[in-house]
């Protein structure tokens, strides 16, 4: 695994010495000139990085399972959205810094050049183009700050699809890869190798596992009053090959769902028959879902991914910490790991008994010598918990998992890999706790589901 991470480092930062190097080449020596000369060849290098960058944007988030099955999907769509700022800066100082050049060295006012620009129609193009960009940005930060719904945050994302077709032509007649037969032919590889990758796997691949294996929906079930299970069969299950742990995303085929896809983490082993998913109620889409869900109703499926799974384990000791549905593939994780004969122990948070998920299989598991789960209920507020399942009944512990219970429940967590999923702020206090505790990093393992 850090091999592969160090040689797609290693590629990324070629690309950029290339690109410098076929920008110094053609425009390098106007940079010491001075005036307007400094500003066209800063411009001309920020355009280059603007492309390169937005190329970059499309390789994270277009689902090549050679990237994602190093980096997981979670982590591409947070460098994704880091990275996406740097673009447009670089986005914005292009056309300011290549008008402003310009208009100087022909004596020429900025708006003036403008004007005069704008009549090619390439450069037309590519003005719609930033036009879009900036629109799909814009639209995008209001999306994650207020929380918008899918439709907005979709929309946003067509926008970038049309923007990046405007700006391509611009880009090739662009004066560094025009000047360099080499330069014009590397530049559209990368576009060729972005794209295709992102046309393969972002959208050819879900209509290719579908027709395969035509998934469709064999069984609904309720866990608890706001999580159902949604069990998914179709032909060849047993080629369809997914692991504990990982994630998909799923189109319902039925209504108002077959307009999102959205992902869900596996919930239970696979069987070779049916995958499980398990659904919470606490939004407008899993709020349908759970209404209009039916047996038969047809499902596309993209992936599995993720690479929170028993691939990263180091060590026979694990300790899973859930909190609310992202016991979700914990469940799934830890009874492969059971039967891996891992030493297990789970810390499951919930508010009141009422909310636990998966309690009867939990408990069941429990059973087994190697495996150990506490419940932790933050506001519960009978006297006395029950949770009686067979001759199994868990440990119930009142508030909240934290420092104190980790150190006396589990002692030894230092030894384990420690796996997390819950909501973030859960998450990211534990993190920090743990790496507080001079855990390593490597022995942490967690998803945010920020895609």
């Amino acid at each position: 695994m850090r091999t592969a991470k160090t040689l797609w480092i290693i590629f990324h930062v070629t690309n950029w010495l290339l690109i410098f190097g076929f920008w110094y080449q053609g425009s390098g020596e106007m940079v010491f000139v001075g005036g307007g000369s400094t500003l066209v060849a800063l411009g001309r290098l920020a355009g280059l990085i603007a492309g390169y960058s937005i190329l970059v944007q499309f390789f994270l988030m277009g689902r090549n399972p050679l990237l994602e099955r190093v980096f997981g999907l979670d982590k591409l769509a947070r460098y994704h959205q880091w990275s996406g700022r740097g673009a447009f800066f670089f986005l914005l100082a292009h056309p300011i810094l290549i008008m402003a050049g310009y208009a100087e060295l022909l004596g020429n006012s900025f708006f003036s050049h403008l004007g005069q620009s704008l009549r090619f129609p390439l450069i037309l193009l590519a003005a719609i183009g930033l036009l879009l960009f900036v629109a799909a940005i814009t639209a995008a930060i209001f999306t994650v700050r207020r929380r918008l719904k899918y439709e907005v945050w979709y929309l946003t994302h067509l926008l970038v699809y049309l923007a990046a077709g405007l700006a391509m032509w611009h880009q090739f007649s662009g004066t560094d890869p025009a000047t360099s037969k080499t330069f014009y032919f590397y530049w559209l590889a990368l576009y060729i190798v972005v794209f295709g990758s992102h046309i393969i796997f972002r959208f050819s691949r879900p209509f290719w596992l579908f027709w395969r294996h035509g998934f469709y929906v064999s069984r609904v079930e309720r866990e608890s009053p706001s999580v159902v299970s949604i069990y998914i069969s179709g032909k060849k299950m047993d080629r369809f090959r997914v692991r504990p742990g990982q994630f998909m995303f799923f189109r319902f085929l039925a209504g108002s769902l077959k307009w999102q896809s959205h992902p869900f983490s596996l919930s239970v082993v696979p069987d070779g028959k049916e995958i499980r998913i398990s659904v919470k109620a606490v939004g407008d889409f899993t709020t349908q879902l759970h209404e209009q869900a039916r047996v038969g109703m047809k499902v596309f499926i993209d992936g599995p991914y993720g690479i929170f799974t028993e691939k990263v384990l180091a060590r026979e000791k694990v300790l899973l910490i859930a909190g609310g549905i992202g016991i979700t593939p914990l469940r799934s994780l830890c009874e492969q790991l059971l039967m891996q004969n891992k030493e297990v122990v789970l810390l499951y948070g919930n508010r009141v008994e009422e909310e636990i998920v998966f309690r009867r299989e939990l408990e069941t598991l429990a059973t087994q010598d190697n495996f150990k789960l506490v419940h932790i209920l933050s506001d519960q507020v009978d006297s006395e918990v029950v949770l009686p399942v067979g001759s199994a009944t868990s440990p119930v512990e009142r508030g909240y998992i934290d420092a104190e219970k980790i150190r006396r429940l589990v002692p030894d967590f230092a030894e384990r890999e420690i796996f997390l999923c819950g909501p973030p702020v859960m998450m990211n206090g534990l993190i920090k706790l743990f790496r507080s505790w001079r855990v390593q990093a490597q022995q942490i393992h967690f998803e945010k589901f920020s895609l």
